[in-house]
């Protein structure tokens, strides 16, 4: 019944790797509008951090003509280097069904759309500010298993996959 907003925490897959993540996520009951019982819209938003920003180096190199020139590994010899953290943001908004299995126990089936952004913070080359980042949309799916402790308190561990394509940027 009603909105249910929760926390996030855990491990976000990241560009190369893995970065660990907190946020928020929300969900509406829509069982009354379309009279399936546990159909729920979902948004969620988790921020996190990685000091791997290899693969984003190796993304920027591949994609921008010219960059292996300036575009060195973190604390590498060279005429630049490429910073060694990177911030990570995710969005996503879909539609989720639960499945209540016996008493408590529950699992749960999600599909809908994703909006990620890793970005570097501010780098100095040759007196101008040099940003990096990676943009991707996808579609997701996921699934999780639960137990329901009190009527207004899950536990539960989701997984899923997020299908798509990227943009990435150099910004000057």
């Amino acid at each position: 019944m009603g909105l249910n907003i929760g926390l996030l925490g855990g491990l976000s897959p990241v560009l190369g790797g893995f970065a660990t993540s907190f946020g928020v996520t929300m969900e509406g009951n829509m069982a009354s509008a379309f009279g399936v019982s546990e159909l729920h819209l979902f948004f969620s938003g988790r921020m996190g951090a990685t000091s791997d920003t290899s693969a984003l180096r190796d993304e920027v190199i591949a994609r921008f003509d010219g960059t292996n020139e300036w575009v060195h590994p973190a604390g590498g010899i060279g005429a630049g280097s490429f910073p060694g953290s990177a911030a990570a943001l995710q969005v996503e908004l879909g539609i989720l069904k639960r499945f209540y299995i016996s008493g408590p126990l529950f699992a749960e089936l999600g599909f809908g759309a994703s909006l990620s952004n890793l970005s570097t913070e501010p780098e100095v080359f040759n007196g101008q500010k040099i940003t990096y980042s990676l943009t991707s949309f996808a579609g997701l799916a996921q699934g999780a298993v639960g137990v329901q402790l009190l009527p207004r308190l899950l536990v539960k561990l989701e997984g899923g996959y997020r299908f798509g394509s990227g943009t990435t940027q150099v910004s000057v």
